[in-house]
């Protein structure tokens, strides 16, 4: 039910008082409905556990008041700070239960982004697995040269998959990829620029 709506329901049922943990931040709405019901007379408290209410609301709060999605960073390191082992593999240098974490989190995501590096090292697919019910999100390749092999078990899952690409890319890979449906994003500069890409993937 919208703000406005809402706020015509209490004034109609002759609420006399309301408490407000914190305003909405989106602008088209911010603080609509409780001028409402002031002007109705009603008296209104805005602010009680403000804290708690913008933390359930983290996500919605950030890209309401930046533009910018909120972004989780899952990362497994080695003892000693690396995030592969001296012979360069990462599978697996997490346990069992991290990367059960790490599914459950994948499945209530709207987006999950990785490196070119990522997809030529492991050839990850980036869904959730034995999570239900699940999402599955978009998946994000930064990729500046197109390098992406198309045989890459990321282009083969719905929803397409979005390259992300800069200036110096291989045309015909480009070209390739978007005739598999893939969608390539093309900035204007030679390597990905993360804050753009966050800013359009929220977009």
């Amino acid at each position: 039910m919208s703000a406005a709506a809402n706020s015509m329901k209490i004034i109609k049922e002759g609420i006399k008082r309301v408490v407000i943990a914190v305003l909405d931040p989106n602008p088209r709405v911010h603080g609509e409905g409780v001028r409402k019901l002031r002007e109705a007379g009603i008296e209104v408290k805005v602010g009680v556990l403000e804290r708690e209410a913008r933390a359930l609301n983290e996500a919605f709060f950030k890209f309401m008041e930046t533009g910018l999605p909120f972004v989780i960073l899952k990362l497994a390191v080695t003892l000693d700070g690396h995030i592969a082992d001296s012979r360069g593999n990462s599978k697996w240098i997490s346990s069992d239960a991290a990367r059960a974490f790490v599914h459950k989190l994948r499945g209530e995501m709207d987006g999950i982004a990785v490196g070119i590096n990522t997809v030529l090292m492991d050839d990850p697919m980036l869904t959730p697995r034995e999570v239900h019910p699940a999402r599955v999100p978009r998946r994000f390749v930064l990729d500046s040269g197109l390098k992406i092999p198309l045989t890459s078990k990321v282009l083969d899952v719905p929803p397409p998959t979005v390259v992300v690409s800069g200036t110096n890319h291989d045309k015909e890979r480009k070209k390739a990829l978007e005739e598999r449906g893939i969608e390539v994003w093309v900035q204007e500069r030679a390597a990905v620029d993360i804050e753009a890409f966050l800013r359009r993937a929220g977009e």
